[in-house]
């Protein structure tokens, strides 16, 4: 073995020596493909632990997220991304004329509601 060369072993050649940018922008973009067409990246992808701004179609808003939450938990646009309870509470109050007089906190947070009146005239009614 020459002196000033070392031997390479078959695990080092994966190990990353503190190099930050591991993987290029197109990679990020396909790992970010589940989005569609409705987000457009805004930011040069640095890495998992560094934040990226999307611009929102859809609501017309710029989202900034920790690039490793798309990457690994495949987050969404927070402004306009509601949970599958509070679509369910919507549509269920939207049904039977109910008002929603609070924001929606959680499942277990205590949420003010108020039956909507719906005026009409019992007379006319009978006479259709």
């Amino acid at each position: 073995m020459e002196l000033g060369k070392r031997e390479i072993h078959d695990h080092e050649r994966f190990i990353n020596y503190g190099r930050e940018h591991r993987y290029s922008n197109d990679w990020f973009l396909r790992k970010a493909s589940y989005l569609g067409e409705d987000y457009e990246l805004l930011t040069d992808y640095k890495g998992c632990k560094y934040k990226v701004t999307f611009y929102h179609k859809k609501c017309g808003k710029l989202w900034t997220v920790r690039a490793g939450g798309v990457v690994l938990d495949h987050y969404h646009c927070v402004h306009c991304f509601r949970s599958r309870g509070e679509r369910r509470l919507i549509k269920f109050c939207k049904d039977n004329n109910i008002e929603i007089l609070s924001e929606y906190a959680g499942m277990k947070a205590k949420l003010s509601l108020s039956l909507k009146v719906v005026t009409m005239n019992f007379i006319d009614h009978l006479l259709t």
